[in-house]
């Protein structure tokens, strides 16, 4: 892993070690004589990152109380990323790409000053559709890759104390890169099940997980609103390419039960209204996925959101067949249905 470079970042009045007679009140800014002797023992990286600092650190005090405009962090951003990751030039190359991205689409936004970034802001550009890709939603991995390139700008920003606000880049996109799955067992769902229901004040995370147990995948689960639910039949219609009508079971239809009566019909039970598709289906497995490491199991033990349903299809396997698990889950193949839920079907036949 490549360790970021860090530097001393100077206070206001003080003197960088390249320029002994350079404040940065800007009165003697760029008066001092640059020899090399100033330039021994640094590196040009170094060099050019205590410029960016000077440069960033006089246009904040010598424009007094006005804000910090973006344009001149896409000035000097570049060559200090450069220096962050001067260790790897592909790295550091590709943080200043998305960086330069991340400016244009900020100003896309209308977005003047750095103080009026807003977490909104940050998402946005992180699910934000490509030509590149005929404009379609990006894939978690280059999202997650995007968000990378955010926190590094943000920690250098941060290093010159040009931000002193929290952390506004959203939790981690999990990159989904073919982990092995596998169902959870009748144990493991239950310590899920107690984990979500144990807690001081409701966060929705028992809905998710009775979401989850009657088959719901990811992008389902997002898109459930009360109308689908029909609790005299004990019935939950999910939508989408795999429209199919499910049973509820008793543990879910408890927790579906109370739900209902405090959700309006046509809200999406567990995202917010009017997110897209694809990051409402992320949001839900983030929770899903946050909820069984506080139940105490990590992706080591092959446990991920999907494991959830997987178990309540494994239940219908033993008793009632692979071809009821397959349309519990929405699969149009029997052999990728046995395959997720590590049936080995065709020795047992």
């Amino acid at each position: 892993m490549i360790t970021p470079q860090r530097f001393l970042v100077p206070t206001h009045g003080a003197q960088l070690p390249l320029f002994g007679a350079c404040a940065l009140d800007g009165t003697t800014a760029w008066q001092a004589d640059l020899t090399l002797h100033h330039l021994l023992g640094q590196s040009a990286l170094e060099f050019w990152y205590h410029i960016s600092t000077l440069q960033s650190f006089c246009a904040v005090y010598m424009e007094g109380d006005k804000q910090l405009e973006l344009q001149k962090l896409v000035d000097i951003l570049p060559s200090a990323l450069s220096v962050r990751y001067s260790s790897d030039g592909g790295t550091s190359t590709k943080c200043i790409k998305i960086a330069r991205q991340f400016f244009a689409v900020l100003n896309h936004f209308g977005v003047e000053h750095l103080s009026d970034i807003k977490p909104e802001h940050l998402e946005d550009f992180y699910w934000m559709p490509s030509k590149r890709h005929s404009y379609q939603e990006p894939s978690s991995a280059t999202a997650a890759n995007r968000q990378w390139a955010v926190r590094a700008i943000f920690a250098v920003l941060r290093e010159m104390g040009l931000w002193s606000s929290g952390d506004i880049s959203g939790d981690t996109i999990i990159r989904e890169y073919g982990r092995s799955i596998r169902p959870a067992t009748k144990e493991e769902l239950r310590q899920i099940q107690v984990v979500s229901h144990n807690v001081l004040i409701p966060n929705g995370d028992e809905l998710l997980v009775a979401l989850a147990l009657c088959g719901g995948s990811a992008s389902e689960i997002a898109a459930v609103c009360t109308e689908d639910i029909d609790l005299v039949s004990h019935i939950i219609q999910f939508s989408g390419t795999s429209q199919r009508l499910n049973h509820i079971d008793e543990w879910s239809f408890d927790v579906l039960k109370e739900a209902v009566t405090k959700i309006p019909e046509t809200t999406p039970m567990v995202v917010r209204p009017g997110l897209n598709p694809r990051r409402a289906a992320h949001s839900v497995t983030v929770r899903l996925n946050r909820l069984i490491t506080l139940a105490g199991f990590s992706t080591k033990n092959e446990l991920t959101a999907a494991s959830i349903r997987l178990s309540a299809a494994r239940a219908l396997l033993e008793t009632d067949g692979l071809e009821t698990a397959a349309t519990f889950l929405g699969n149009q193949s029997l052999d990728a249905t046995a395959k997720a839920l590590r049936y080995e079907w065709w020795v047992r036949s």
